[in-house]
């Protein structure tokens, strides 16, 4: 069984290229209401999943969105840059390993004075993180934890709950949240809730939620 998920996992790899691992990263502002937030998705490894689900959320929400694989945050500078230069709210939403490259985003706004809002998604590298991660230009993080432990192999990969302890800044806000399944198929098993939830987070964020 094992061998089975790598070879499934190996053979991914090339579908993740060809489904947008360079992402969306010359985005046209103008298309979008001013008050529309944007939206940057991390990716887990080898996964197209989260891109795939946010990318059809914001088509529907009309907010601008940026997709990345697991590896490519830095990618996304110039047009967050841009997004806060006219005032929009960011979110940043990590799946698995992506999740770490959320945050390297968010320690880069950090430097920029950017604040930024997340939500991980199974944050595999908060399971052998016990520092404070999160940096201080977080304003709010949610965290999703997928349930199921035996038989599911890649459970290890879930990471863990966030915790007070992660945090920089005391003053940032942190929810935990079960859902039911796997780690692989989070979105899958989670669709029409996931889409509830993410489209209230969305639309809570056309409003201006930073101070500036």
């Amino acid at each position: 069984m094992v061998d089975l998920q790598r070879m499934i996992l190996a053979g991914s790899a090339g579908l993740a290229l060809m489904a947008g691992g360079c992402g969306m990263n010359n985005i046209k502002f103008d298309r979008y209401n001013v008050e529309a937030p944007l939206v940057v998705v991390s990716d887990g490894l080898f996964s197209t999943e989260a891109r795939r689900f946010f990318r059809e959320l914001c088509d529907e929400e009309s907010v601008p969105y940026l997709g990345e694989d697991n590896v490519s945050w830095f990618k996304n500078k110039k047009a967050i840059e841009e997004a806060w230069k006219q005032k929009r709210d960011i979110i940043l939403i990590g799946y698995s390993a992506g999740c770490h490259q959320a945050k390297l985003t968010a320690e880069w706004c950090n430097e920029k004075n950017i604040p930024v809002s997340a939500i991980f998604f199974d944050p595999t590298y908060l399971a052998g993180n016990s520092g404070k991660s999160i940096p201080g230009n977080v304003s709010d993080i949610s965290v999703y934890l997928s349930e199921r432990n035996i038989p599911d192999i890649l459970a290890i990969g879930k990471g863990r709950e966030i915790a007070q302890s992660d945090l920089r800044n005391p003053q940032t806000k942190y929810y935990n949240n079960a859902l039911k399944g796997a780690h692989l198929d989070i979105f899958r098993d989670n669709s029409e809730r996931l889409k509830g939830e993410m489209k209230k987070e969305i639309r809570a964020h056309r409003k201006i939620t930073y101070p500036r």
